[in-house]
């Protein structure tokens, strides 16, 4: 099979078991909470994180039924990430991936909540999971990678920065900082992570720093390219308005921004 059909099959393993593991706990999610997760959890996307967790882990011989909850509650922070960075108090977009964005739709109170649960249930999905069962040491090994990559010394801690960026005065290496926290921190961990789900070696995961353990080396330009950071310079884009502190400084689209 060629890379680009492993890559579209595990995007549709992904798919499905994204939409098992929302279903699993519908019945106990009150309405509107329940539609405003499936809303932006299942709006769609290229999947990246999660099936770059799949390949990571399957490359050292782990077994997709193991490794595919923890890919979803890749996915379940990333959503929940984006459903916040959209927020008016945020980057105030209209829309993402096409579609109006989360608290356009359902109200901020709601959008907020939906991304706080997704979040939350993330870490459930993984503490739940087969493997966390049989092999706890390496379930946890996992989820504390995880969990530093996406908290305050990761990916919201780049977020803060993006939103304290004082318009016009960043250097290019302090949008770098912006997206080695926002958006290449999470990627990082989804490729150690999965080795070490996977079972691999105690070095695989070291190998995957041989880089010295920056992510910018592996994923060069992956905020620029993803539309993760506010850019400088250049004109209001669709779907993004402007941003009174911001504007004019680090700007991304609300269609593209970190949409993967």
């Amino acid at each position: 099979m060629t890379a680009a059909g492993t890559i579209a099959r595990l995007r549709g393993l992904v798919e499905g078991s994204l939409a098992g593991t929302l279903a699993s706990e519908a019945s106990r999610i009150p309405s509107p909470l329940r539609e405003a997760m499936e809303y932006s959890l299942m709006a769609g996307g290229k999947r990246v994180r999660p099936v770059l967790l799949l390949s990571a882990g399957l490359a050292v011989g782990g077994e997709e039924g193991e490794l595919l909850p923890f890919a979803c509650a890749v996915e379940y922070i990333h959503t929940y990430s984006l459903i916040h960075d959209d927020l008016p108090a945020m980057d105030d977009d209209d829309f993402r991936r096409g579609k109006p964005t989360s608290h356009k739709v359902f109200g901020e109170g709601t959008a907020i909540l939906a991304g706080d649960a997704l979040l939350t249930d993330a870490f459930r999905v993984m503490a739940e999971s087969h493997l966390a069962h049989v092999d706890p040491g390496r379930a946890v090994r996992a989820i504390a990678d995880l969990a530093r990559a996406a908290g305050g010394g990761g990916m919201v801690g780049g977020q803060q920065m993006d939103l304290s960026a004082a318009p016009g005065s960043s250097t290019a290496a302090e949008v770098d900082e912006i997206e080695l926290r926002k958006t290449a921190a999470l990627l990082a961990s989804c490729a150690r992570t999965g080795a070490i789900l996977g079972g691999g070696s105690p070095g695989a995961p070291r190998l995957l720093r041989a880089d010295g353990g920056d992510p910018r080396r592996r994923f060069p330009g992956a905020g620029r390219r993803a539309g993760g950071v506010r850019h400088a310079a250049g004109s209001p884009v669709p779907g993004h308005r402007r941003h009174p502190r911001r504007d004019g400084q680090l700007r991304g689209d609300g269609e593209g921004d970190r949409q993967g």
